[in-house]
């Protein structure tokens, strides 16, 4: 239990050894000598003057621990202290440690969820690979930054309309070095990770056919979560990269025309609202766009342009109907983009503009 004590504050230390992840399970399992509560309790308690306490509780990850200390008011040593016996983890394990200070605390009704802001701060700030003892900063609302620049990411583009994946394994390596010496916390270096893991995704039908996109991101934070050094987080990433393409590539592998039709209808009704190039789509098979253009209108009773234009149509509908959202909107999100070209194409096939077809719903609800 925690009792107030007369004359004194409190802080909270969260404490982390190894790679530090926000995901749940224990990807990581730290079997160190001296890091268990009452172990790393009974070390923080050494030096501590009456009146001093220091508390280690277990967290969900089993390499954090959570350390509550009070001591006297205006008193920083016994802080400096505990902080100087945690860093000297790094050198006794081999590995980065990580470690937050809260603000100081007047009274431990504070204590409640000065955690989850303490995890949120961590998260923002931790390095791959680098030992790092930070101070809660105040939230913000900021976005997690990507570590792609523009250009960087038409480089991205083009390499994976080319289909090199060795290409893009070796802008990997240079992003890398980039956030190395950049020193890009680990948060941006996973969403930019994600990022590129998305964008093969997304270019690569044969993948969405076998894979979730969920699941590789999952094999990215799994090669975070056991990083002891940047170059671990940097090898692991590669190999998914080759990995992925090597699948990418197999998949392609002789693959017969009634297939690649199917995955065409496919990813027509997945990426309506995306510009989608059939020569680009038949070329990842090796086959001429007509021929497949032909062959897809041939076996679906419909050419592929129509049921792309048909279902952004039906999305339309549905979205007039369903939302307020403006037209300009709409038009962007089902895949129209320009809202003039939308409003005619919909009265030419609708036979109203999408406003009339808006307010002649809304009165029929009404009726």
């Amino acid at each position: 239990g925690v009792l107030e004590m007369e004359g004194c504050c409190y802080y909270l230390i969260l404490f982390c050894i190894g790679p530090f992840t926000n995901r749940t399970e224990n990807l990581i399992q730290v079997g160190i000598s001296g890091f268990s509560s009452k172990e790393l309790q009974d070390q923080l308690c050494q030096g501590l003057r009456e009146g001093e306490d220091c508390l280690v509780f277990d967290m969900k990850q089993q390499n954090e621990k959570l350390i509550l200390l009070s001591v006297k008011r205006q008193e920083i040593n016994p802080i400096q202290r505990a902080v100087l016996k945690l860093s000297a983890y790094e050198k006794k394990c081999s590995m980065p440690v990580h470690a937050i200070l809260s603000d100081q605390m007047d009274h431990i009704g504070l204590l409640p969820g000065t955690y989850a802001k303490m995890h949120r701060s961590l998260a923002r700030q931790v390095l791959i690979g680098k030992s790092d003892v930070v101070f809660l900063e105040k939230e913000s609302n900021q976005e997690k930054e990507l570590g792609i620049d523009e250009s960087e990411k038409c480089q991205i583009d083009s390499l994976l309309e080319q289909g090199d994946g060795e290409g893009l394994c070796s802008l990997f390596g240079r992003l890398c070095s980039k956030w190395k010496k950049k020193r890009i916390p680990q948060v941006s270096c996973e969403f930019s990770v994600k990022y590129i893991l998305m964008e093969i995704y997304q270019r690569n039908p044969v993948l969405e056919t076998e894979t979730a996109i969920e699941e590789l991101f999952y094999r990215a934070e799994e090669v975070i979560g056991k990083a002891m050094t940047f170059d671990q987080f940097e090898d692991g990433i590669r190999d998914l990269l080759q990995e992925i393409f090597g699948r990418i590539m197999e998949g392609k592998a002789n693959k017969k025309i009634e297939d690649v039709v199917e995955l065409l209808k496919q990813h027509i009704c997945q990426h309506y609202n995306s510009n989608l190039s059939l020569e680009e789509f038949a070329g990842q098979f090796g086959y001429n766009p007509t021929y497949l253009s032909n062959q897809f209108t041939s076996q679906q009773h419909i050419s592929p342009s129509r049921l792309l234009t048909n279902i952004r149509l039906k999305k339309g509908k549905e979205l007039l109907l369903s939302t307020d959202y403006l037209l300009k909107d709409i038009a962007e999100m089902t895949g129209f983009h320009d809202v003039s070209y939308f409003s005619r194409f919909f009265k030419d096939n609708v036979g109203m503009s999408p406003k009339q077809y808006r307010e002649a719903a809304g009165r029929a609800r009404k009726a």
